[in-house]
């Protein structure tokens, strides 16, 4: 399975997460996220650390891919 990371917590990460979850052909697995400073959490999917932190997880989790969606724009 690849392994997918995801970065911020746009509200479609959640329906994302959902989406990947209904389509186990596809192969990924999400493996966590990072949290936004201030940001609530999402519910379904490990917090892996914040988004500062995305070196770190990187170099420690070796997700095949990133996804970002971030609450707001900056």
């Amino acid at each position: 399975a690849q392994k997918v990371l995801l970065v911020g917590e746009s509200p479609l990460m959640e329906e994302l997460v959902d989406k990947i979850a209904e389509r186990p052909e596809l192969g990924w697995k999400v493996i966590g996220f990072l949290r936004e400073e201030g940001g609530a959490g999402m519910r379904k999917t490990p917090e892996l650390g914040t988004i500062s932190e995305v070196g770190r997880v990187a170099a420690e989790a070796h997700p095949d891919r990133i996804v970002v969606g971030l609450s707001e724009r900056r």
